[in-house]
């Protein structure tokens, strides 16, 4: 089993630059992103940022992600995926931090393995 994949999503609220926010995201991230609208608990518009990559640019961020010092990592895997959220503020600056607003999703190849196996698998790119 080995990395596959990354997504990268986040939130433009009416009251931030979205352009900005895509900005930053396609930067940190070198991916290029996609833009969906939707409507927030209150009726204000949100748009949703996204983009992906694929293994080369996953293993990039993943050890990235090292410096975080991220802790409880089995629980923060699902079947054969890793999630870690970062702070978007932060991103603006072009820096990972840990924080609540965009979320980052690792996908690994294999069905459905344990969690442990997947946690195992981050610490190696960690380790590296």
């Amino acid at each position: 089993m080995e990395l596959k994949t990354f997504k990268v999503k986040t939130l433009a609220h009416a009251t931030e630059d979205e352009a900005r926010i895509a900005g930053a995201v396609e930067t940190v991230f070198g991916v290029e992103t996609g833009r969906k609208k939707a409507t927030g608990y209150w009726k204000n518009p949100i748009i949703i940022i996204e983009g992906s990559g694929g293994k080369k640019k996953a293993e990039i961020i993943l050890r990235k992600l090292k410096d975080l010092k991220i802790s409880n990592i089995p629980a923060r895997c699902e079947k054969n995926r890793f999630f870690v959220r970062v702070d978007k503020e932060k991103l603006l600056l072009g820096r990972l931090a840990p924080g609540r607003d965009v979320q980052i999703i690792f996908g690994f190849e294999g069905h459905a393995p344990s969690a442990g196996k997947v946690a195992s698998l981050v610490r190696e790119y960690w380790k590296v």
